[in-house]
């Protein structure tokens, strides 16, 4: 297989890239499943064991979306 250098035009494609996936993926975890509303977020802080408690809701249909406990380091 022959190696080839990138130049700054595949450097520049890749960042779009990049940066298009990252666009989606906060577009998605942003917005409810079902209809397609912005979700409201809401962050817990519990120090006694050192977790963040992220709740997403949809105001529209009010559905509980996503419920995640972060461990902080």
């Amino acid at each position: 297989m022959k190696r080839t250098k990138w130049n700054d035009q595949d450097l520049v494609a890749q960042q779009e890239t990049e940066v298009h996936r990252h666009k989606s993926f906060v577009d998605v975890q942003n917005t409810c499943p079902l209809c397609n509303s912005q979700l409201t977020i809401r962050i817990e802080s519990y120090l006694e064991n050192y977790t963040l408690r992220e709740e997403a809701t949809c105001p529209k249909c009010q559905v509980l979306a996503r419920v995640k406990d972060h461990k902080m380091h």
